[in-house]
């Protein structure tokens, strides 16, 4: 085998496995999207210990333009309730060991007032991948 096809294959075994890493970043961050969904139905730190740092901060400007922002309660075992909301994972992108993502949310009954964006970050912690801020708004008819 020659100096360049060595090389070739070096670097094509480099990127397949840098892909593997992403997908299966990219597997464990809907896993933990999914156990935020859970959380913000039903409440429960067994929810939010498993997705959702102990210091995320949610931020959120209402109708006026005033910016509101605090740390939720994560050990509270009320959610929303299961029929409250529709969840919708819409976009992921992955920078190293920082996601962002973009997450449609539909109160019901289901009204054009009742959608709200979320951008969520999430981190690659030692225990895996964690929220760590989450910034919302209502979804207009114009947007």
């Amino acid at each position: 085998m020659n100096k360049v096809t060595a090389v070739i294959l070096g670097l094509t075994l480099l990127a397949a496995t840098a892909q593997a890493q992403t997908l299966s970043d990219r597997e464990a961050i809907k896993a933990a999207m999914e156990c935020f969904y859970q959380w913000d139905l039903y409440g429960g730190k067994e929810n939010s210990s498993k997705c959702i740092s102990d210091t995320v901060i949610y931020h959120r400007i209402d109708e006026n333009g005033g910016h509101a922002f605090g740390t939720p309660v994560l050990d509270n075992d009320s959610g929303k309730g299961a029929d409250a909301l529709i969840h919708n994972l819409v976009d992921i992108d992955i920078y190293n060991d920082m996601a962002v993502v973009t997450s449609l949310h539909r109160y019901q009954p289901e009204a054009p007032r009742n959608t709200y964006v979320k951008n969520l970050v999430l981190f690659k912690l030692a225990e895996g991948w964690r929220i760590s801020s989450v910034a919302w708004g209502r979804v207009t008819n114009t947007q």
